[in-house]
């Protein structure tokens, strides 16, 4: 989801442009229900046969949460950044409980570390957490010191560790679609918020996105 973004700013204009995005507002959450519901009812089940999975459901169903109660912000319009980061949000709801026994359990461990950084980056934002890239103002502190996506590095840390605990060719499948297409989003989201001189300073000097060292 968007990461780096604290402040709230006042959607500019009250034109055609500022309706399109209050429509794109609205229907991204409305999506965004409709996509977790089944989500949450597949692995309500799984939850009795292994607790260990409640790590995967509280960091998806924190993110629709989130979504819910963010801060309105001037938002990325062009459609391929919308397309995108509409995909990498979806395609995890997708993913198929568990229907055999853990295959290695200290994927279950990278379950709840990567549970534990996407929260803390989450929370750091806050209200201002979004899907869409959108400019709610630079968040510097906590992990984003550190790297400037922490929250996604949280995401693909938990979705290794279920993989580890329950491979199989859909999950697989669904995770390579969903990181082909976080990839996407991280460097669309890039482009809308270099727009922005504070941005720009603080990615000079936190210069990783996703693993330090690395990228």
């Amino acid at each position: 989801m968007t990461a780096k973004t604290a402040e709230a700013t006042p959607i500019a204009g009250r034109g055609r442009g500022h309706q399109f995005r209050v429509g794109l507002d609205i229907a991204e959450r409305v999506c965004l229900i409709l996509a977790a519901a089944p989500f949450l009812m597949r692995f309500s089940h799984a939850l009795e046969q292994d607790p260990w999975i409640l790590g995967l459901i509280l960091g998806e169903m924190l993110t629709v949460g989130l979504l819910l109660i963010r801060r309105p912000g001037p938002m990325a319009g062009h459609p391929w950044t919308i397309f995108v980061a509409l995909v990498g949000t979806f395609i995890p709801l997708f993913v198929r409980a568990p229907d055999m026994p853990p295959y290695i359990e200290a994927g279950k461990v990278l379950m709840w570390v990567g549970f534990a950084m996407s929260l803390g980056a989450k929370l750091s934002l806050n209200r201002s957490f979004g899907m869409i890239a959108a400019n709610r103002g630079v968040r510097r502190g906590g992990v984003y010191a550190f790297i400037r996506h922490p929250m996604y590095m949280g995401y693909a840390i938990t979705h290794v560790g279920f993989m580890l605990v329950y491979p199989n060719l859909i999950n697989a499948f669904m995770y390579l679609l969903t990181w082909t297409f976080q990839l996407l989003r991280i460097r669309e989201e890039e482009k809308w918020l270099m727009q922005d001189p504070a941005y720009a300073e603080y990615a000079a000097k936190v210069r990783y996105r996703l693993i330090p060292g690395v990228y």
